[in-house]
């Protein structure tokens, strides 16, 4: 079923994008979001954390690309182009009607897909405060 049609049938599909904090946080939150929505919407998940397992086991859909600062991650141009080209190819897939990204900054690769024309709405999920003294840049 496409995107289209999904949406005609009152199935709405949310992507979560995930960072890989030091923890479960941003993948933990994402997933209690998913909990919490209507039953007919279909969630699925994009991740750079290694617990994506845990994601699948709960029953959805998962995709996962190791972060930049694994090993074998290559430069941060090479990284952000690998990350792009995966995004590009889950919303493809996906169509979602909604991206809610989850992390303490959004990547470069992602802020340039979800601002192309007929990208779907996106919502940045974060933490509620900031350290004091925070840059606002990415605000």
């Amino acid at each position: 079923m496409s995107g289209r049609a999904a949406r005609r049938a009152g199935r709405p599909r949310v992507l979560f994008a995930t960072s890989n904090g030091t923890g479960l946080g941003h993948l933990n939150r994402a997933m209690a979001i998913a909990r919490r929505l209507p039953p007919s919407w279909r969630s699925s998940f994009f991740t750079l954390s290694a617990a994506a397992p845990v994601v699948a086991a709960e029953g959805w859909e998962v995709d996962y690309l190791a972060s930049y600062r694994r090993a074998a991650s290559g430069t941060d141009r090479a990284w952000n182009l690998r990350l792009g080209a995966m995004l590009e190819q889950v919303l493809a897939e996906r169509e979602p009607d909604l991206v809610v990204f989850d992390g303490v900054h959004p990547y470069r690769a992602l802020t340039h897909l979800l601002s192309a024309r007929g990208a779907p709405p996106s919502i940045w999920c974060r933490r509620p405060l900031w350290r004091r003294g925070s840059p606002a840049a990415a605000l």
